[in-house]
């Protein structure tokens, strides 16, 4: 009977550091996403103590309203969904990557076809020559 009990209160524990693990990996991402100075000058909250958040996820609860009015998504650190209607973009996208997505958008479903296979065919080639150059 004890060591079920054991048992039992492991399996928790083991659950709720999952639960904080995966908390605190999308509390970063959402610090990162804003930026950690932004994210300061909007709260008034210190860099350094974002920083330590960061480091060691031990966030306030009652800084999450805070948090919130910065613009970052505490429904999603919270539950991993993002917010109704909210307009978050994971991952950004760089300025050239932007600009293909969006040109890629603005093509005909035929052209959208010519071009996927283009670049499946550059990445294959781009696989290939990675392993030749790591073979010499």
């Amino acid at each position: 009977m004890c060591v079920r009990l054991l048992s039992k209160k492991l399996d928790r524990a083991r659950y709720m550091s999952i639960i904080l693990e995966e908390l605190h990996d999308r509390l970063v991402e959402e610090l990162k996403r804003i930026g950690p100075q932004t994210v300061a000058k909007l709260t008034g909250i210190s860099r350094a103590t974002i920083y330590n958040w960061m480091e060691k996820g031990n966030t306030p609860l009652d800084k999450l309203a805070l948090l919130d009015a910065a613009g970052i998504d505490v429904t999603y650190i919270l539950t991993g969904q993002c917010a109704p209607g909210s307009i978050v973009e994971r991952p950004s996208l760089t300025t050239r990557q932007a600009a293909l997505l969006d040109n890629y958008e603005h093509l005909n479903d035929s052209d959208k076809k010519a071009l996927e296979r283009t670049a499946f065919a550059l990445a294959e080639q781009g696989k290939v020559s990675k392993k030749t150059k790591t073979a010499s």
